[in-house]
């Protein structure tokens, strides 16, 4: 083979190396990323049902129940009973993720639930686990569902 050749094959292996290492990185910059968005949704979905939870506390201040009927998912209640005298807006959830709320028989204690992306997400280290008001809270893996990130008051 002619130097030439040597050199031009010399030069594509090089530039091939080259491309391959830049496609992984920016693979890993890509997975990282996704990863940081499901962390991100995440803490604005722990932080909803935060911001849910203080608000059914004024408004159990003032009614001494929570608004709702047991039985059933009751988060379709929560823009008429809260929004504009304890919270500006009921939030929902960025993705296709419903929240819930749920109501015991005689509505003194309540659970809100959340669909985390991240099983590793600290919030499920310290929520409630098992079925309460029929509320399915546990946090095993559903298929496309999540992780359920639950708290009660």
């Amino acid at each position: 083979m002619s130097p030439s050749k040597e050199n031009q094959l010399s030069r594509s292996a090089e530039l091939f190396s080259v491309l391959l290492v830049v496609f992984s990185l920016s693979s890993v910059g890509l997975i990282s990323l996704n990863k940081i968005n499901k962390l991100a949704r995440d803490n604005i979905r722990v932080g909803d049902l935060n911001y849910i939870a203080l608000a059914l506390e004024m408004y159990y201040n003032d009614n001494k129940v929570y608004p709702g009927e047991s039985g059933a998912n009751q988060w379709s209640v929560l823009p008429a009973a809260l929004n504009d005298k304890y919270i500006s807006l009921v939030p929902s959830d960025s993705k296709k993720n419903v929240y819930e709320y749920w109501v015991s028989d005689n509505g003194q204690k309540y659970v809100l639930n959340a669909t985390l992306e991240l099983s590793e997400e600290y919030a499920l280290r310290n929520d409630l686990d098992g079925k309460v008001f029929g509320c399915d809270c546990d946090d095993e893996f559903g298929g496309e569902s999540g992780w359920e990130y639950c708290l009660t008051r």
